[in-house]
Order: C-alpha cells, then sequence, then structure tokens
C-alpha cells in the first residue's frame, strides 16, 4: 500500500484546495483607495472637520470626526491625507465620501494654517456655521 488516494476522493480534494485558495486571494489583497485627497484641518465644529485644499482659490471639504485614522487623532492644524472613495457629496460645503482612513502627514506652518482659516472664517463660517451671512 503506497498511501496515494486515488478516485473521486482526491479530484475532489483538489476542486475544494482550488476554491479555498480562490476566495482567499483576493481577500489578501491590500485594498487601494479610490481617491486621495491631502490639505489641512482648519476647525472642528460639533462632528465634523473642515479640510481645506488648496488649489484654485482653496476649497473647504467636511470631514467626520469619527473617520478611521491609524495613528492617533485629529486635531485642527495638522497636514492630513484622506484615503476615500473618489465620491463627493454635493453638499454645501462639500463633503468625502466613504473614508477609508486618514494619515496624519505632520503639523502645517502657521503660514498655512491661516491661509486656509482665512479662507474658512471668510467663505465657510458665516453663511454655514454662524447662520448670519449669504452664501458666496
Amino acid at each position: 500500500m503506497t498511501g496515494k488516494a486515488s478516485g473521486p476522493g482526491r479530484w475532489f480534494f483538489w476542486v475544494l484546495a482550488v476554491l479555498v485558495l480562490l476566495t482567499a486571494l483576493p481577500a489578501c489583497a491590500e485594498k487601494e483607495p479610490a481617491a486621495v485627497m491631502e490639505g489641512i484641518l482648519v476647525y472642528q465644529h460639533k462632528s465634523n472637520y473642515y479640510l481645506y485644499t488648496k488649489g484654485e482659490g482653496g476649497q473647504i471639504y467636511t470631514l467626520p470626526a469619527q473617520a478611521p485614522v491609524p495613528e492617533g487623532e485629529l486635531a485642527v492644524g495638522q497636514k492630513v491625507k484622506v484615503n476615500y472613495d473618489g465620491s463627493v457629496m454635493e453638499i454645501a460645503p462639500p463633503a468625502l465620501g466613504e473614508i477609508d482612513s486618514i494619515d496624519i502627514l505632520g503639523q502645517a506652518s502657521e503660514e498655512e494654517l491661516q491661509e486656509g482659516l482665512t479662507y474658512f472664517n471668510t467663505q465657510i463660517k458665516p453663511w454655514h456655521l454662524d447662520g448670519e451671512g449669504e452664501r458666496p
């Protein structure tokens, strides 16, 4: 007796092994975010942070305070990289879609933070948080 299995039992084992490998391999692959956005957290209000991104005139996006942050806690003045699904909710100010994670890149310089705060305080806060102004 050689101990080798033969017949239907052997085929069943190989088919089962291949099926297990095919279902396990995709789960092992690291999920890549669909989009990445970098900016500075310029303000926190209740359960949202406001992310200032440089670009054509600047832009503010809202982020939920409970978003996953693997290496610490979010705070105003941090430079961050947001890994998200690529969708942006068309509300004012716009909110990023499903956030996979937020990476803290370090502290923004005083000049960078002041630029973002100035934009936020003149373009967003008066009409969004204070409710006294009109939307620009």
